[in-house]
């Protein structure tokens, strides 16, 4: 098996703008899986981007799973900066027919891609996958620092069972008691403190992790930079944004980061030479 079997080709013509791509957008730069999949070992890529299209997961979020393709229609239209794009997107991974099946496809990927030294870059489907992206890591032997952007502490307790599945409310207590666990640290940046029980913030005191209240660093970004700096893994919540700016998103409340400290924040993140998925 390899990885093109877990890929479902992407459509260029359906996110090609009516007068097509100019020279300078990164749909001409970005080596995109429409026919032939890309020969990664033999290709110089930095950045791999992943679409899954599967949104079982969710939580109060249909259609998340159209997400990838909507992204790159709009991605695909921006103007490359001062650098030399070597971005491959591999396509979607489409829904297994159970979630595990999609979570398998996911790890399975991840691992391959930082094996070969390639961020993934993972769009679409709910946070829930963020538990399938750790689990990438599972035979690479390496403690993972992770972080994740989100204005609540995803660890509603699911029912015991033996299924790797579970949703994106509860995917946090999956990677907590993963055994063997490989988690070295974990940080949040900009929970809000009536959205998460005083419970759950002990646990993140005895377990010496990083919280930071979106209180604390909105307005001052720079202040969450180190933990942005350390992660291997970042997970981003879209509903860490106020809805005024993440108007699609139905989970958005009033009160978030601004537009503008996302984009500082993915700055931030793009000077960690530490990082092997996003």
């Amino acid at each position: 098996m390899t990885l093109s079997d877990f890929f479902s080709p992407i459509d260029l013509e359906k996110i090609t703008p009516k007068n097509g791509f100019f020279n300078s957008h990164l749909g001409m730069k970005i080596h995109a899986y429409e026919n032939d999949f890309p020969d990664l070992s033999n290709q110089d890529f930095d950045v791999a981007i992943i679409g899954v299209a599967d949104e079982r997961g969710a939580f109060n979020n249909p259609g998340c799973s159209l997400g990838p393709d909507y992204i790159r229609e709009k991605l695909y239209s921006l103007n490359e900066g001062s650098f030399k794009s070597k971005v491959v997107d591999l396509g979607n991974i489409l829904a297994g027919h159970q979630l595990s099946d999609t979570y398998i496809a996911l790890k399975t990927v991840v691992t391959e891609l930082i094996k070969l030294d390639i961020l993934p870059v993972i769009i679409g489907g709910s946070q829930d996958l963020t538990y399938a992206q750790y689990l990438g890591y599972e035979d690479l032997e390496q403690k993972v620092d992770l972080l994740v952007i989100d204005s609540h502490f995803d660890m509603d307790v699911l029912s015991e069972e033996e299924s790797i599945e579970t949703n994106s409310k509860s995917y946090l207590n999956k990677i907590f008691l993963h055994q063997p666990n490989y988690l070295f640290n974990f940080s949040n940046l900009g929970y809000q403190t009536y959205f998460v029980n005083q419970d759950s913030l002990r646990v993140m005191d005895k377990l010496f992790f990083d919280a930071q209240r979106l209180g604390e660093i909105s307005g001052a970004i720079h202040l969450a930079e180190p933990a942005i700096r350390n992660a291997n893994m970042i997970s981003f919540d879209i509903s860490s944004i106020r809805s005024s700016d993440a108007v699609a998103n139905v989970n958005a409340s009033p009160n978030g980061f601004y537009g503008e400290e996302a984009c500082q924040i993915t700055r931030y993140a793009g000077y960690n030479d530490k990082l092997s998925s996003i």
